[in-house]
């Protein structure tokens, strides 16, 4: 017998609201307490050798010069840093195969993602403070921004190289670039953690939703800051926080749950890792930057409707895909079926918009 999907009326909202004092953690796994990895696959469906310990490293400095942005609250001045039982190796040949799986996918949903991140990429580019002529790197490129943007600001005189450790995303950011007559874009595959580039030879270092993806986010900012010349500047765009990012949050506990996944290992590299309080001043600071600021810039997502969302997001955002890879096809379309149910509650008369949030921070050599 072929069974019926149960729709959520509109306006109607499955998942529990989280609330500062006494919120539940239910739906939202990872914001429990890490606790040791009991699988050899991780989170985000990737094989990984089990995270056994970290450890924090702080900075109790906060900078005088940080500006406020709506929502933005005092963040601590810490970011854990991994210990050698975590397989970075291991994880970043995931990320390289499934980038060069999906960085099409990316491709083809440029337009919709330039409506969600565009107004933060502007304040991120703006905190870089680019000028024409200079010589730009763009650190996980993807599939052509922000190196596009960043190109036409420093102009035919200038020059950006765009980087990714996906050499097939790569490829595509070098198509994108020639079909809009930009020559100074210039791309490489590489690895944001090791880059293979002379020191002082950059004005500015660009990072658009990757550094949160680094298995050693502090290691990847003491490259970039090799790399940049005396008082150039680095500036980098991640999420914030689940509670802030209901269109990821949403989907990833449905996701966790229906793969029988377990909670994140504190210190693994994902969405959030960086989004907390202070995590991403704390390193900025660790890397030895000085004068380091962070805004909070809302991204809301709009589509005309959840369905539409969750096309989107099963075509672009593979990490889903990748966590479910174990499963049958009959069991990830049910799970993408309850994730599209439960998204209904942010559809209205106007249309659909899920809540996100991302930091934009930047810093000085």
């Amino acid at each position: 017998m072929k069974s019926v999907r149960k729709r959520a009326p509109r306006g109607e909202c499955k998942v529990r609201t989280l609330r500062p004092e006494g919120r539940t953690t239910a739906l939202w796994p990872w914001l429990d307490r890490p606790e040791p990895a009991r699988s050899r696959r991780s989170n985000l469906g990737f094989p990984r050798t089990a995270l056994k310990s970290q450890r924090w490293v702080s900075s109790n400095t906060t900078s005088p010069t940080a500006k406020p942005h709506q929502g933005l609250i005092e963040r601590r001045n810490c970011v854990a840093e991994q210990q050698p039982s975590f397989d970075a190796a291991e994880y970043k040949n995931a990320q390289r195969e499934q980038w060069n799986r999906d960085g099409a996918a990316w491709r083809r949903c440029s337009p919709t993602l330039d409506r969600w991140y565009g107004k933060a990429t502007r304040h991120m580019l703006d905190l870089a403070q680019i000028q024409p002529g200079q010589r730009i790197l763009d650190i996980a490129a993807g599939a052509g921004e922000p190196a596009v943007s960043a190109a036409k600001r420093v102009g035919p005189g200038g020059y950006v190289l765009a980087t990714d450790i996906s050499e097939g995303i790569a490829e595509l950011a070098l198509q994108v670039a020639r079909e809009l007559g930009l020559e100074q874009i210039e791309t490489r595959a590489m690895d944001g953690e090791k880059l293979d580039l002379p020191d002082a030879s950059f004005d500015a270092v660009l990072c658009r939703l990757g550094l949160m993806y680094m298995p050693h986010p502090v290691t990847a900012l003491r490259e970039w800051r090799r790399a940049l010349r005396a008082g150039g500047r680095v500036a980098v765009m991640v999420f914030s926080t689940p509670e802030r990012n209901s269109w990821g949050a949403v989907p990833a506990s449905i996701i966790r749950r229906r793969a029988q996944l377990p909670p994140p290992v504190l210190g693994q590299p994902g969405p959030f890792s960086l989004g907390a309080p202070g995590v991403l001043e704390g390193a900025f600071r660790q890397a030895g930057f000085a004068d380091p600021e962070i805004l909070g810039v809302p991204a809301p997502h709009r589509m005309a409707s959840a369905a539409e969302y969750v096309r989107v997001a099963r075509e672009a955002f593979g990490a889903f895909n990748a966590m479910m890879a174990h499963l049958s096809t009959e069991e990830r379309e049910s799970a993408w079926n309850e994730v599209e149910d439960s998204m209904r509650c942010f559809e209205s008369p106007s249309g659909f918009e899920v809540p996100g949030e991302c930091l934009v921070g930047a810093a000085t050599k």
